[in-house]
């Protein structure tokens, strides 16, 4: 799989909470502070 995709299912099922859902707007929102923060406060451990 490439890492592209895992990134992906992380955002999509780990960091993402469900609250962020609830609209377009606030889910958008989440996924520019998830993608602003990778690296730092999102991390995928691939041990």
């Amino acid at each position: 799989m490439h890492n592209t995709n895992r990134r992906a299912r992380f955002l999509k099922y780990e960091w993402i909470e469900f609250s962020a859902y609830k609209d377009r707007k606030g889910l958008l929102a989440y996924v520019k502070k998830v993608l602003d923060n990778f690296g730092g406060e999102y991390v995928i451990n691939f041990a």
